[in-house]
């Protein structure tokens, strides 16, 4: 006879988001073995490598030590991602791999074409950027643009290659780890590293608007991402396959980029100003922390809100506790309460509407799929999955 401590565990309800990165402990247990394991080879090789005197040979000695390690990497990742499908292990093994990918490419790098370039680059120097053309410049756009111009130009031809080559690295390792293994994280690596090679590439060519554009840039990368993301859901409403944990991911990613690009947009407008920054004027600059922009703040975070629970993921609304809890505090603060109580009544504030949102989620996500279409596209969008009240 089934009791209720012998009956099996139900089927998980898709609306509760089962998170794709952990099957059970076994994964936590091995994902210790296998950071602890990478940790004392990255000591070793970097007490092999420091205690070769001659430059030249210990590079080397670390491009060949990456290339084994990388070995190494692969191997478990056909034991533990491949044949046993172990998720949170793959995702430390895949950080692990893309972070070897770019050691090797970065000693290759210095071999064949010097290692001035690359050490430049790790003590914070920029080849050949000279940020003087700025200091003479008036403070108008047309004249630092053509600062920027001139500055990006004077980097030299092999700089910006390696610059390049970085996010290219990235988006190689990353798309040939996702080829092989299907690991859904590796599909965040794929689009982030598209996005910053895109950017470095935009750089290169109109250095001073791109800057000029961060907060339309920032924006719009989140965006691609919660496109992507989307996609991938439309190809899985039920939630039950790879496709599910690709797009959870791209979510995971985009929540943050969407979110500070729309706050940043909110504060600062579309462009940064910099001949007004130049000139001492920040007027059209507003202060995240008053109380009229932390209303805006909690606008634009509701608004996250409601297509997080169209979507049903939860991503860009846990992206925006943190700012939330900052903009609820400023708008307590105003009312005179100080000291601690500040932090009380804004926690309990901040942990009640989590709360809510959380109890009511399916309940909410209802009341929203009724004024949307659920045919067509839309319906793919916005998954109807059945609820459990």
């Amino acid at each position: 006879m089934t009791t209720s401590e012998t009956a099996p565990i139900d089927r998980f309800d898709p609306n509760d988001e089962p998170l794709p990165f952990l099957n059970n402990f076994q994964d936590v247990f091995l994902s210790i073995g296998v950071i602890v394991f990478l940790v004392g080879i990255m000591i070793l090789m970097t007490m092999t490598s420091s205690s070769i005197a001659n430059e030249t040979s210990a590079i080397t000695a670390m491009a060949v030590m990456c290339a084994v390690v990388l070995a190494i990497v692969w191997w478990l990742s056909e034991i533990l991602v491949r044949r046993r499908r172990r998720i949170l292990p793959g995702i430390v093994l895949f950080i692990a791999f893309v972070q070897l990918c770019i050691g090797l490419y970065g000693s290759g790098f210095a071999l064949i074409f010097g290692e001035e370039t690359v050490s430049q680059f790790e003590n914070g120097e920029y080849p050949g950027f000279d940020e003087s053309v700025f200091e003479g410049a008036e403070p108008t756009d047309k004249n630092f643009r053509a600062a920027a111009n001139m500055a990006v130009a004077a980097i030299p031809l092999m700089a910006k290659i390696f610059m390049l080559g970085l996010p290219l690295a990235t988006l190689l390792a990353s798309y040939f780890y996702y080829r092989r293994f299907k690991l859904p994280f590796s599909v965040a690596g794929v689009a982030t590293a598209a996005i910053g090679l895109l950017i470095v590439s935009l750089f290169f060519a109109f250095p001073y608007d791109v800057v000029r554009f961060a907060p339309v840039v920032l924006l719009s990368s989140g965006l691609a991402l919660l496109v992507a993301g989307i996609v991938y859901d439309m190809k899985d409403p039920e939630r039950v396959t790879r496709f599910s944990g690709n797009g959870f991911w791209l979510h995971l990613f985009a929540a943050p980029l969407t979110l500070w690009g729309a706050m940043t947009i909110s504060t600062q407008g579309l462009i940064v100003d910099f001949p007004a920054l130049a000139e001492g004027n920040f007027t059209d600059f507003k202060n995240p922390f008053t109380v009229q922009q932390s209303i805006v703040t909690l606008c634009i975070i509701a608004v996250f809100g409601v297509i997080s629970l169209l979507l049903n993921r939860r991503a860009l609304v846990v992206s925006g506790l943190v700012t939330a809890g900052i903009a609820i505090g400023v708008i307590v603060q105003a009312t005179g309460i100080g000291g601690a109580g500040v932090a009380a009544v804004t926690m309990i504030c901040l942990g009640g509407g989590i709360l809510l949102l959380g109890i009511g989620w399916n309940a909410a996500r209802r009341a929203l799929l009724s004024m949307v279409p659920s045919a067509g596209i839309w319906g793919r969008v916005f998954p109807r999955n059945e609820v459990d009240g």
